[in-house]
């Protein structure tokens, strides 16, 4: 067995890896394939991490998203009993801006939802 050869049989996986650079060398040209390997495991390991976080973020968004909708709705359902009682005559415009603010919430068209809300704020405002 060469000198070489028993400075590849390392102990750790510390050691490991500086043997296989001082077996295989890392000069020009050179290639050290445990440091390759030892690269992908370590970009595999931090794509996972990432992947998770990035999972649990996505939940705890659509966790906020569906709270957010229940409170709206819950605050809707109230606004729009209020104005029925003060606002008797507008009932029905206020009963089709709210049919409208739910559907264009459901379909995701945000634009429509702001143009929907401002028309409401401004029939109770007159």
């Amino acid at each position: 067995m060469t000198e070489q050869a028993k400075a590849a049989k390392p102990k750790t996986a510390s050691k490991l890896i500086e043997a296989g650079a001082q077996v295989v060398g890392t000069g020009a040209g050179q290639i050290d394939p445990l440091q390759a390997l030892n690269n992908v495991v370590e970009a595999g390991r931090e794509y996972l991490t990432l992947r998770e976080n990035q999972k649990t973020k996505r939940e705890e968004i659509d966790a906020y998203r569906v709270l957010e909708s229940e409170r709206i709705r819950a605050a809707e359902r109230v606004l729009s009993e209020y104005f029925r009682q003060v606002f008797a005559e507008r009932a029905q415009n206020f009963d089709e801006l709210w049919r409208r603010l739910d559907e264009a919430a459901e379909q995701g068209q945000d634009a429509r939802v702001s143009e929907t809300l401002l028309a409401i704020v401004s029939l109770a405002q007159k």
